[in-house]
């Protein structure tokens, strides 16, 4: 009888608290939603170049990697944005001496031209 009384305290506390531990296996049953469609299989793939871009001050006529501290501290209304060190140069900008962007610039310019000749030079490796 103290077993029965047990097991209807057990039901009623769990019943009064909702379905507790039940309701997180449910929700673990629960099939998840499918991802999306692409809008179509036909549809032409567009790589797009990683372009690195740099940030000016328009107040210093400083320009900055865009993760440099002081490109992250200038107000949004002093901000330029520079598809080149090339083109801030041009505008008159100067490189930031704490983030170096020229440096950054220059070794992303020297790591593709090494891994395209890379990739040039290999197939003629394996002719011979």
């Amino acid at each position: 009888m103290k077993i029965a009384i047990k097991m209807f305290v057990a039901a009623a506390a769990v019943a009064s608290m909702g379905l507790g531990p039940m309701q997180a296996m449910a929700a673990m049953d629960a099939p998840t939603q499918p991802a999306p469609k692409a809008a179509s299989s036909s549809a032409a793939t567009v790589t797009t170049k990683k372009v690195m871009k740099f940030v000016g001050n328009s107040e210093t006529k400083k320009f900055h990697k865009p993760s440099c501290e002081w490109a992250k501290k200038m107000n949004k209304e002093n901000k330029v944005e520079f598809a080149s060190t090339a083109d801030a140069k041009k505008a008159g900008y100067e490189p930031c001496k704490v983030c170096l962007p020229e440096k950054t610039a220059k070794k992303a310019a020297s790591a593709a031209t090494s891994a395209a000749a890379k990739t040039e030079a290999a197939p003629a490796a394996k002719t011979q």
